[in-house]
């Protein structure tokens, strides 16, 4: 039962947090190719989910190592998720500050990819460049902008904390701000596999659900 307990949190984290990524391949579309066994049908469906941002943000966020394969992160984060995302699980109790971290990441990485764009790259070549990206990362300049006496302090905490805890290189940006060279740090979207599908999981749910309580 501890397997289907966590279907909430497998759901919550491939369909709330991120965008799913289908590639339909039907056995049927590949010219002469061989038909599918109507015993032990091939899966037809190959899933991916994306990530918004570097992985690498992603991971130190979500308190995975560094050192996973892509098709491990999902697992990871799912476990993480049914057993520190909740207090009071089988009641349906309160997220904890881990989920709540990670979700304020996620949506802030979202923020940050619209800047970088279809390039992904976030660039900042002066003052003028910045405000947009600094509201994103809860920061705001002190003494003017453009000087050497600038720097960055807090302007949303929650975001802030989200920016340091991320390793966004604030620092570097902070430079580009006194005067120093444009700032430009890639901001590519990160895609990882999924075994099952959030149709899979759905049709799971309902099952059990459908199941005799002593089972």
């Amino acid at each position: 039962m501890r397997v289907l307990r966590c279907l909430p949190a497998l759901v919550i984290t491939a369909s709330c947090l991120f965008a799913y990524a289908q590639d339909p391949l039907p056995p049927s579309s590949a010219p002469n190719g061989p038909q599918a066994s109507p015993v032990a049908p091939a899966r037809t469906v190959s899933a991916e989910v994306v990530i918004p941002g570097p992985l690498r943000s992603f991971l130190r966020m979500a308190g995975i190592s560094q050192e996973v394969t892509p098709e491990e992160v999902m697992p990871l984060l799912a476990r993480n998720v049914f057993t520190q995302g909740y207090e009071g699980w089988q009641g349906g109790g309160a997220r904890t500050e881990y989920l709540i971290l990670l979700m304020r990441y996620v949506k802030q990485a979202k923020e940050l990819a619209v800047l970088a764009g279809p390039e992904g790259v976030i660039r900042v070549s002066g003052c003028d460049d910045a405000v947009s990206l600094l509201h994103v990362l809860g920061y705001r300049t002190r003494q003017g902008c453009g000087q050497r006496s600038t720097t960055l302090v807090t302007a949303d905490p929650e975001r802030a904390f989200v920016t340091i805890d991320s390793g966004f290189p604030l620092s570097d940006l902070e430079e580009t701000l006194q005067g120093g060279k444009p700032f430009a740090f890639p901001y590519p979207a990160s895609r990882v596999s999924v075994q099952f599908t959030e149709h899979d999981w759905i049709a799971a749910s309902k099952k059990a659900a459908a199941m005799p309580a002593a089972w």
